[in-house]
């Protein structure tokens, strides 16, 4: 069973007026508000991708290791790079969401963009040896491999969440995305609508930026990638802003819960198929946090006009 990195858009070299001090999609959020509360310490991710380079603004990442099929541990396409500076970029212009996370990369898909289940598998079963608190997964299959899935269902067990790209071909969710135990992720464009290529079906969680998104690459430069692999880092990133809020370990069904109770909803009312639960509002998900005690949630009335 082969899994691929979704097809997706580059806009390389970025010249200077195209370069942002924050991208768009973190402005657009709010992150840097967020940041005088927490940037993510204390939280551990794992990327499972093309590896990520050397680069002065990835100094969050806490090791490379390698399993696929390359002999370096280093991206040589510059996916995973662009996915790891979502996360954790430490410095303008590619400051991720999460700057102060501590991230492992995990190398599964080789220069060519392609990995087998089996690699996959190796990169989790050191995820949960590594003992993070979130997975990023940005590559697909259209067809269910039952050791891969049995490889999710394990991390998931252990209290590790799982986010996926949904895929980028406009069709149905591509797995690892479609299993149940992942948080499949949806991308959107600057006016938070569903970008055609994003992979739509009742499996979508949620929906991020994944239009131009701006983040690091290969040779210590930048460029704006387009897809859904761009989505899932960002909601990685979110939900480590919210764990490190919370200063404990957060389990799938907690997380999965204050999404669907958070997210700013979009298109049909209720969870769809092209925005699942919505859009993570940041802001709303720590202040959900904040209502909580004892492990009871607290619901407060809204004041009669």
């Amino acid at each position: 069973m082969s899994y691929h990195l979704p097809p997706y858009r580059v806009r390389f070299p970025l010249s200077a007026q195209h370069i942002k001090e924050v991208d768009w999609g973190l402005a657009a959020n709010r992150i840097p508000e967020v940041w005088k509360q927490t940037e993510g310490e204390g939280v551990r991710i794992a990327v499972i991708d093309s590896g990520c380079a050397n680069h002065y603004a990835l100094r969050g990442v806490d090791g490379r290791e390698n399993f696929s099929t390359d002999e370096t541990a280093l991206d040589q396409i510059g996916h995973g790079t662009h996915v790891t500076g979502i996360i954790c970029g430490t410095e303008p212009p590619a400051k991720g969401i999460a700057p102060k996370a501590t991230v492992h990369s995990l190398k599964v898909l080789s220069t060519d963009g392609q990995c087998q289940a089996e690699h996959v598998c190796r990169a989790l079963e050191r995820a949960c040896e590594l003992d993070v608190d979130l997975v990023c997964m940005s590559l697909g299959s259209s067809r269910p491999n039952s050791e891969l899935h049995a490889a999710v269902q394990m991390a998931s067990r252990q209290g590790i969440t799982l986010v996926a790209a949904a895929g980028n071909d406009g069709g149905k969710v591509n797995y690892p995305a479609a299993l149940p135990e992942t948080i499949a992720v949806g991308a959107v464009d600057r006016h938070n609508e569903v970008c055609p290529f994003s992979c739509r079906g009742p499996e979508i969680v949620c929906a991020a930026p994944g239009e131009d998104i701006q983040s690091t690459w290969l040779a210590g430069g930048y460029a704006s990638v387009s897809g859904t692999s761009m989505a899932a880092p960002f909601v990685v990133g979110l939900l480590a802003l919210y764990i490190s809020t919370l200063k404990r370990k957060a389990t799938p069904a907690e997380l999965l819960n204050a999404i669907s109770a958070t997210a700013a909803d979009k298109g049909e009312p209720g969870r769809d198929t092209d925005y699942g639960w919505g859009l993570i509002d940041i802001h709303k998900l720590i202040e959900y946090q904040a209502m909580q005690v004892d492990g009871v949630t607290l619901y407060l009335p809204e004041e009669k006009q």
